[in-house]
């Protein structure tokens, strides 16, 4: 009886630190499990624009190579967020959209990765982004621009 109580208590806390963990991820964001954003090219491009979008600095910078560290900084020190209003229609809500080439080594890629929310009609695109895979991780080697739209404007960068 002692061992089928001792087995419960164990279970039960190791349930407890599971959901601890998760809501601790929440918390700080991605940018803790930037090793992990980037397992794959598609991956790597979605937390990055994700991260760009946010001005979540931490990590897209673990996205990076460390020579485009003060590009980043740039942009997100004169960025604003938006934020997608939720709307009862939900064909009006955030999208993703993504498109690219690998080489036939799979150890470069090239993406456009974007971002849209017609509720607000704002788009966040970064167009011809590089990826290099160095080990198990994708990282962001450069892009050629940030491209927003707010309605009929659009900046980039």
């Amino acid at each position: 009886m002692a061992k089928v109580l001792l087995k419960q208590f164990i279970s039960t806390i190791a349930i407890l630190l599971l959901m601890c963990s998760i809501a601790l991820a929440s918390v700080w964001g991605l940018s803790r499990w930037a090793p992990i954003a980037g397992r794959s090219a598609d991956a790597a491009a979605d937390n990055f624009v994700l991260a760009l979008r946010h001005n979540d600095l931490e990590l897209a910078k673990g996205l990076a190579i460390a020579e485009q560290h003060t590009r980043i900084e740039q942009f997100i020190h004169q960025h604003q967020t938006v934020t997608c209003p939720i709307h009862q229609d939900w064909d009006l809500n955030e999208s993703w959209s993504g498109s690219g080439a690998s080489t036939s080594d799979d150890q470069q890629a090239i993406r456009d990765w974007g971002y849209l929310c017609l509720a607000a009609d704002y788009s966040f695109n970064v167009v011809q982004m590089k990826l290099e895979k160095r080990g198990f991780q994708w990282w962001i080697i450069d892009w050629d621009k940030i491209c927003e739209r707010y309605g009929e404007q659009v900046e980039c960068q």
